[in-house]
């Protein structure tokens, strides 16, 4: 039997190969076509990993190994990102599950991104459409995916009973809603990552309902002003901060400890210049004294003094700025 194993560590050597080469002396035509070659065999690899995560569920490794789920398994091992894991073990059920699409992405013919939208917009199909229908959306997907991108196969995919088999769709339209909106609600998260050079990545998902909230939210302080150089993106996170700080500001966040929400900053004090130096949140980020000014413009200030060894030494009142 051919070993997997040995095939790939057979193209690690001839990709390690083709990574050693230098793009940059190549003609237009091989630089374009490397581009295209490479993308079909990311697609083509990532199909393998997906049958190796499936196999290594089916199989009962992860709990053989102490984990309890598969995604676990998968996040220690690849060291991923918990969202990455998880997304990789659903890509690996949906590629087992949908023949066609299996074939296509093991070609490299589609994509992971399209993959994952196939796939959701199959296995949302109602269980009673029968094989021959399920069978017709996958290869009409297949052939979209040809010329549309991820985001716009979710959006016909979300409809593609109604191309495959319009006698079917009636009194499903709400289902199907209900359906994508339990899906939404599970998917939804927020995210703020480690703070790498100052700056915290966000990231996250909600459901079409809660997005609407966040959006009339934001929208009223994203209007550019004639003189704003601002791009779309630095007024929208400009328009978070600032919701935020209102929802502060208003005193109606739940309390924490008895106290409302606050944010709280450990300020280095040169007794002997009278000027602040380094600061830190309570989280253990650090600020420039720059930022603790900024901070402190528009917040209530408890000043506390610390010995050296951080034990308290006086608590002052509460002073407005």
């Amino acid at each position: 039997m051919v070993s997997v194993r040995d095939l790939l560590e057979e193209l690690s050597v001839q990709a390690a190969k083709c990574a050693a080469v230098s793009v940059w002396a190549q003609s237009d035509d091989e630089v374009v076509g490397g581009l295209d070659l490479a993308h079909r065999l990311e697609q083509q690899a990532a199909a393998i990993k997906a049958h190796c995560v499936r196999q290594v569920e089916v199989r009962g490794l992860a709990r053989s190994a102490g984990r309890r789920t598969i995604t676990g398994w998968v996040r220690d091992r690849l060291r991923l990102d918990p969202s990455a894991a998880r997304a990789l073990v659903e890509l690996a059920r949906s590629v087992e599950r949908f023949e066609h699409l299996d074939r296509a992405y093991s070609g490299g013919e589609v994509h992971t991104r399209q993959v994952m939208a196939i796939g959701e917009a199959l296995g949302d199909l109602p269980g009673g459409v029968g094989a021959e229908v399920v069978g017709l959306a996958e290869t009409t997907m297949l052939g979209w995916a040809e010329q549309l991108a991820p985001a716009q196969l979710r959006k016909v995919g979300a409809r593609i009973l109604e191309h495959v088999a319009p006698d079917l769709v009636a009194g499903r339209d709400e289902a199907a809603l209900r359906r994508a909106e339990r899906r939404a609600r599970r998917r939804r998260a927020f995210t703020l990552s480690v703070p790498v050079d100052g700056v915290v990545r966000v990231g996250g998902c909600l459901p079409v309902e809660d997005a609407a909230v966040v959006r009339a939210a934001l929208d009223p302080l994203c209007a550019p002003s004639a003189e704003d150089e601002r791009s779309p993106g630095q007024r929208r996170a400009d328009a978070l901060v600032e919701v935020c700080r209102l929802a502060l500001s208003q005193g109606r966040l739940a309390d924490s400890g008895g106290e409302s929400a606050q944010v709280a900053v450990t300020v280095s004090f040169d007794v002997v210049s009278g000027l602040l130096r380094d600061a830190g949140l309570d989280s253990g980020e650090a600020l420039s004294a720059q930022a603790v000014r900024r901070v402190a413009c528009d917040a209530q200030i408890l000043p506390v003094v610390l010995g050296g060894d951080g034990q308290v030494l006086d608590v002052g009142r509460g002073l407005d700025p």
